[in-house]
């Protein structure tokens, strides 16, 4: 906070305790500083605004690829990060512009879809769908997740969770990425100079911040169609 604040970056941490010796929770603390006129904020609201304002993204490689299935040549970037191991593989068709509404795909890596290549419910053969209408298009980008930390237990067992109520549960439907993620993936689609985009996803949940770097969701295109 005090290197963002243009300060020197020192300060005092403290744990601050209520009147019975437990330790203060967020309740407690909004109450504590609207008593005593102080600012407050939370580490994700922290975590926030320096991915809203830096750059912690960086290309490491590219080359020119033809997905399979497909007849375009597209270009194939991969983006490190420059604090933890999130990697993002960036397939981009055409030249994109900020004035454009793009196609977009933030895909989430998934072991059971696209390395096994099994289908089943919503989440099967997405990769393949929003590639293809890229392609249709003649312009778009799709960005492939690759989280930091893969729990292949808890694919599986959402794979098992779809078989189950397959048809009677929308909510099984594949995850966003999560807010780090779609943080450091808003700050790569920036790099490529988007500003309007038309998302390609299933998921009903609003998107919330994208603003904040730029980015405005003109469209979303649903994927879950033969």
């Amino acid at each position: 906070m005090a290197r963002l604040a243009g300060l020197e970056p020192a300060g005092v941490i403290c744990e601050i305790m209520k009147d019975d010796g437990t330790m203060a929770r967020r309740p407690d603390l909004e109450h504590f500083a609207r008593r005593h006129g102080l600012g407050i904020l939370t580490i994700a609201q922290l975590i926030e605004y320096r991915l809203q304002r830096e750059t912690q993204l960086r290309c490491v490689a590219e080359a020119k690829v033809v997905p399979a299935g497909l007849q375009r040549e597209f270009r194939l970037l991969v983006y490190a990060a420059d604090v933890g191991r999130a990697q993002f593989v960036a397939l981009v068709l055409g030249e994109p512009r900020p004035e454009a509404a793009v196609l977009v795909r933030m895909h989430r890596a998934s072991l059971i879809n696209d390395v096994l290549g099994v289908e089943r419910g919503p989440g099967a053969s997405k990769t393949q769908r929003a590639l293809r209408l890229i392609e249709e298009a003649g312009c778009g980008v799709f960005v492939y997740v690759l989280p930091e930390r893969m729990d292949l237990g808890e694919q599986v067992r959402h794979f098992e969770r779809q078989r189950t109520f397959e048809g009677a549960d929308r909510g099984l439907a594949p995850q966003l990425p999560e807010l780090r993620e779609l943080g450091l993936g808003a700050q790569l689609l920036r790099q490529l100079d988007l500003s309007r985009i038309r998302l390609m996803t299933d998921n009903p949940r609003r998107i919330v911040g994208l603003a904040g770097y730029g980015l405005t969701v003109v469209e979303r295109v649903g994927l879950n169609r033969p």
